[in-house]
């Protein structure tokens, strides 16, 4: 298979690789679509702390079950956007149902090979449905989204509040989009590029100059 592989600092090539051979309680995934997220470019930068050459890079991705080792609800084909999460199920987090703060926590494309490939070895329970009407395209923001919407959820934003947003970036302009689903009614998001604040206008945001001074 065709892979997009990290292998050292600043430079990551396109390589043939072995396909994945899953274990019990894994899927194997013909990834659809993958997202660029900013830990990818600290990976190829050698920013990370625990990212390792070389390494199919890729925690943001949706695709196709090609095959299921073990007994699972899901079948063949079906549809899944995948959480990266991998957590150890025995620390005192995990045992608490916080898996995502795990202890021992790791994750699909930045600990092990992930999804900038044609196939990517899943564990099972890594794996979430997808609805008809939500595209695969769309399916592959499904982390960030969960990152924008747990943003959200801490900051106790009620019905009609202000929210401001320091940041136009993707992840602040995706928690704009969440924050104004849960009813904010007005959202205004800083930065200091032209570009991003461009982009928080166009999605019917107040964008603020940060470098601009206000009396």
């Amino acid at each position: 298979m065709k892979a997009g592989v990290y292998v050292s600092e600043t430079k990551a090539v396109m390589q043939q690789k072995a396909k994945p051979v899953i274990k019990e309680g894994e899927a194997l995934v013909k990834v659809s679509h993958a997202g660029i997220c900013g830990t990818d470019m600290m990976i190829y930068f050698g920013k990370h702390p625990r990212a390792q050459a070389p390494l199919i890079m890729g925690h943001e991705f949706s695709g196709v079950i090609e095959e299921i080792q073990g007994e699972t609800e899901f079948s063949l084909g079906d549809r899944v956007a995948i959480e990266p999460t991998l957590s150890c199920g025995t620390c005192e987090a995990c045992v608490r149902g916080q898996f995502h703060v795990c202890k021992k926590l790791k994750l699909i494309g930045i600990d092990q090979d992930g999804g900038f490939a044609q196939y990517a070895a899943v564990p099972v329970s890594r794996l979430h449905l997808l609805p008809e009407n939500l595209s695969s395209a769309h399916a592959a923001l499904a982390e960030p989204v969960a990152v924008a919407v747990h943003t959200v959820r801490r900051s106790r934003l009620k019905v009609g509040d202000q929210a401001v947003i320091l940041g136009a970036g993707p992840i602040g302009l995706l928690i704009g989009m969440i924050a104004k689903r849960a009813g904010a009614k007005k959202v205004m998001i800083s930065d200091i590029s032209s570009y991003r604040l461009t982009k928080a206008k166009e999605l019917g945001f107040i964008p603020i100059d940060a470098m601009k001074k206000t009396s």
